[in-house]
């Protein structure tokens, strides 16, 4: 590991520190409220880095994730309905996650609530539809069925291969000319922040017949000059590590774009919060004449597909109602320039993707996580 992120992820250790509180809880920022949400994060980011908390705090997640998900399975009719709440499939998808490396035994006793509470069908064609609409949103729950059906397939005993492959045939039989999903003639933000989720699974999967080069082609179209890729100056955590995500994928990737991931990388350690955190946007408040005139050139200078999708946001984050960025996660709202723990671990994690692409680090020195979804390798 170079020294710049060595010092860069010291920094971020502090400020892990700093959102962890005398009752064993994690705030998403130390100006904001503990969820369970931020417990998570906490985790995510520490396990990441390799940071160890007490025992008593890992106790306390894993029974609180284990009671969690099982009400959370309570609350529902069927799983039709859980699939319309994002939130929940998230939390779902994150604890199954932090059981895997905290009590992989309360991870094998969950999986007959899921066995019994999903009961999946080979030709669901409204899922189906939705899961390739390429809406926004649709990816999410695109991955949650599969880590779900992935999960049940390596912890029960029962055969969920089949279910498996023909989630990857429908994705792979239905993509649109740019890699993604959706009726688009041309390439936009949403279409790889959204379908960022299915080429998860196809990594995890190690899915043949994927065309990544074709996806990153795309990706790379939405690319600013300082290396980020959210439809809003400034960067995004989710954007940004999605479209890393894809373009790290294989060596002729990573040679082909690195002038474009060592831009990303310098921006991101650049932008680093003094707090050692690191936050959504540094340029989205205040409201200035900075904002208006880079606002004005992100938009006016967009690639053919991305002008009206900018020009939504640039006008759309100037409302009052945006002057914090607003989650499921907690009660108190973070502001755009605020760190945060979850900026903080896609950050992380972007860097990390980056520097073992350019051979800079390896995998071994980060805690990715064997299981399907967010954060495994």
């Amino acid at each position: 590991m170079k020294e710049d992120l060595k010092d860069s992820i010291n920094s971020s250790s502090n400020f892990l520190y700093r959102c962890f509180n005398d009752d064993e809880k994690f705030s998403l920022t130390p100006r904001t409220d503990s969820s369970i949400f931020s417990n998570i994060f906490g985790f995510l980011v520490a396990n990441f880095i390799k940071v160890d908390l007490p025992d008593s705090f890992y106790v306390k997640l894993k029974n609180e994730i284990h009671q969690e998900i099982l009400r959370k399975l309570q609350l529902f009719d069927n799983y039709e309905k859980l699939l319309l709440s994002k939130k929940d499939m998230q939390y779902i998808c994150f604890g199954l996650s932090v059981l895997k490396v905290l009590d992989e035994n309360i991870l094998e006793s969950l999986v007959n609530h899921f066995d019994n509470y999903f009961s999946f069908q080979k030709h669901n064609n409204k899922l189906h539809s939705m899961m390739t609409s390429g809406r926004a949103q649709t990816g999410n729950l695109s991955m949650f069925y599969a880590v779900i059906l992935i999960y049940l397939n390596n912890y029960r005993n029962k055969n969920y291969e089949n279910l498996i492959e023909n989630w990857e045939k429908l994705h792979i039989d239905s993509m649109n000319h740019n890699g993604f999903w959706g009726d688009y003639k041309f390439m936009n933000h949403l279409q790889f922040q959204n379908g960022y989720h299915q080429y998860e699974i196809f990594s995890y999967r190690k899915t043949e017949n994927i065309n990544w080069d074709l996806a990153a082609e795309s990706v790379y179209l939405t690319s600013s000059e300082d290396g980020r890729f959210s439809p809003y100056i400034g960067g995004g955590g989710c954007f940004d590590y999605d479209a890393i995500f894809i373009l790290t994928k294989n060596k002729k990737l990573n040679e082909k774009f690195k002038e474009l991931l060592i831009r990303t990388r310098n921006s991101i350690l650049t932008d680093q919060n003094i707090d050692g955190g690191h936050c959504e946007s540094r340029l989205i408040r205040p409201l200035n004449t900075n904002y208006l005139i880079n606002g004005f050139n992100h938009w006016i200078f967009s690639p053919k597909g991305m002008k009206k999708e900018r020009l939504r946001q640039y006008i759309t984050l100037m409302r009052p109602k945006h002057n914090t960025v607003t989650t499921h996660w907690t009660e108190i709202h973070r502001y755009w320039e605020e760190s945060d723990l979850w900026d903080t671990w896609f950050r992380i994690m972007t860097l990390a993707k980056i520097d073992i692409s350019l051979g800079l680090s390896s995998e071994e020195e980060w805690g990715f996580i064997d299981f399907p979804g967010i954060g495994s390798f």
